[in-house]
């Protein structure tokens, strides 16, 4: 049986590595017989070669812009009960302004599922239960953002250094989101299972 170690301490292996080979004496007039005689740049230019690649591919997929929330937030329409009215879009047209935060949100939800080792339908399903993917929301007893979170949970999480309002910056969310999961708080979010 493999065990899979985690990207982040492959990219922090790898970051270190580099790191220590900056601190080697290079030979400029000889780099070609130096880099044949050194066992670990042969092998590790070729790996920092194939993840700064691979960055660069990706690089794309990754939003250059995060929807910000403006000043004027809305209570949101969650498992918990509470309403808001409901936009009515006229059959075959969309909002192409929601489509943008929904694939915001499912890149962010892709990249910190990842990161932190959880399950990203279930991330997935706490931004679309919580709060219909509205990371402007504010709940009738204060929850903000994408998760919904309580400002006692939020302070409680990595992310609540950020300061209470940045609960409304879907990135921010998303993560301290990933990292309640992974600590195991499934419960405390209140539309999991989401109704389908």
């Amino acid at each position: 049986m493999t065990t899979r170690k985690p990207a982040g301490s492959i990219l922090v292996a790898l970051a270190t590595i580099l790191t220590m080979s900056f601190l080697l004496p290079v030979d400029t007039e000889n780099a070609t017989e130096y880099r044949d005689a050194s066992s670990s740049f042969s092998v590790v230019e070729p790996a920092l070669r194939k993840v700064i690649a691979d960055t660069e591919t990706n690089r794309e997929e990754v939003p250059t812009e995060l929807a910000l929330p403006s000043t004027t937030p809305q209570v949101a329409n969650t498992a918990r009960g509470e309403t808001i009215p409901e936009v009515k879009v006229p059959v075959g047209e969309s909002n192409p302004g929601q489509l943008e935060i929904q694939k915001e949100i499912d890149i962010l939800v892709q990249f910190y599922a990842a990161k932190y080792g959880v399950d990203p339908s279930i991330l997935r399903d706490v931004a679309r239960c919580e709060s219909r993917d509205n990371p402007e929301a504010t709940g009738k007893e204060g929850e903000r953002g994408v998760a919904q979170f309580m400002k006692s949970t939020w302070e409680g999480t990595p992310m609540g250094r950020f300061g209470w309002n940045a609960a409304y910056h879907p990135a921010i969310n998303i993560e301290a989101a990933a990292w309640m999961l992974s600590e195991g708080r499934v419960s405390e979010f209140h539309a999991i299972p989401c109704p389908r």
